[in-house]
């Protein structure tokens, strides 16, 4: 009755561990299973949700990838996620990927 809006991500860390560090949308640790008993969720069929990923150049693709989970178009058990970007695809100093 009070829930307003959700920040979306998939997590780097488990659960519990007491760390908001945000990953891609089926790379983490809450998958897309989980992320897809989240959005299916009734009681937040009319909730907006902020998609709120680690990578700007694959948002498109991720908000695709949950709405298409979201209507059943695609089933999560089998669901890939989307690519990542050029520019997270790095292993320099500092990348996640390089960390």
């Amino acid at each position: 009755d009070r829930l307003v809006g959700i920040h979306l991500n998939d997590s780097m860390t488990e659960l519990g561990s007491r760390r908001d560090r945000h990953e891609r949308i089926g790379m983490g640790e809450i998958g897309i299973a989980g992320l897809a008993n989240f959005i299916r969720d009734p009681r937040l069929a009319n909730t907006p949700f902020v998609l709120e990923t680690i990578d700007p150049d694959i948002w498109k693709d991720e908000i695709a990838l949950l709405r298409a989970i979201d209507d059943g178009s695609v089933d999560p058990a089998t669901a890939t996620p989307p690519a990542e970007s050029a520019s997270e695809n790095t292993d320099s100093p500092g990348t996640r990927s390089g960390a």
